[in-house]
């Protein structure tokens, strides 16, 4: 996402919705309770290992990495306060963009869907369930390897269910390889009530 392709839009006289997909990007690292604490720690130290990481290059590289990071967020900023209408997937992320972002422009919450025609159509007596089941693209971010990690030599059946991100063949090359003699794996989503009939269980460990 560019600003600038917004701006361009706005002075075409076109109205601007975005859907938002933001993650939390505060540094604010107090407790108080918050289970978001670790997910921020976690976003926080990447990011100084990363600096860490160019370090031996010089200064200059440091301060190259760390405006890299203060210009993604500063395009995302004008990005959403130039739209007409954000569309957040849930309270949670638009509370997140104008606490972090303080940005003005309303919020429609527009929930990721389903079709719950794709699910109950295919639901089996739970008697009947093995497999512990995972959906989802195959990405990083998703965490499909931590979930081949964490099951290896529990004898518990794993099915993956998703297709590889463009962007991410590595990593999916990465899971194969790890999951391979313990894990099945499946690119297509087009009969995945039949898998969630046969899981037991549904990991979402993103």
């Amino acid at each position: 996402l560019r600003s600038h392709e917004v701006h361009r839009c706005r002075r075409a006289g076109l109205p601007v919705v975005l859907s938002t997909i933001y993650l939390d990007r505060s540094y604010r690292l107090a407790w108080a309770g918050d289970p978001r604490f670790f997910l921020r720690l976690y976003r926080r130290s990447r990011e100084v290992l990363r600096l860490a990481a160019v370090a031996a290059h010089g200064p200059l590289r440091v301060a190259t990495a760390a405006s890299s990071f203060l210009a993604r967020d500063l395009e995302l900023l004008a990005a959403y306060e130039a739209a007409d209408l954000l569309l957040p997937n849930s309270s949670g992320e638009a509370e997140a963009i104008a606490r972090d972002l303080r940005v003005a422009t309303p919020c429609h919450l527009v929930p990721n869907a389903v079709d719950p025609g794709r699910l109950l159509a295919a639901e089996g007596p739970p008697s009947g369930r093995r497999d512990v089941l995972y959906v989802g693209r195959i990405e990083p971010h998703k965490n499909q390897l931590g979930v081949i990690e964490a099951l290896r030599g529990s004898g518990l059946s794993l099915v993956i269910v998703g297709s590889e991100h463009p962007h991410h063949s590595a990593y999916a090359r990465r899971c194969y390889k790890a999951g391979a003699g313990q894990v099945t794996f499946f690119a297509n989503t087009d009969v995945v009530g039949i898998h969630y009939a046969r899981a037991r269980v549904h990991l979402l460990p993103s």
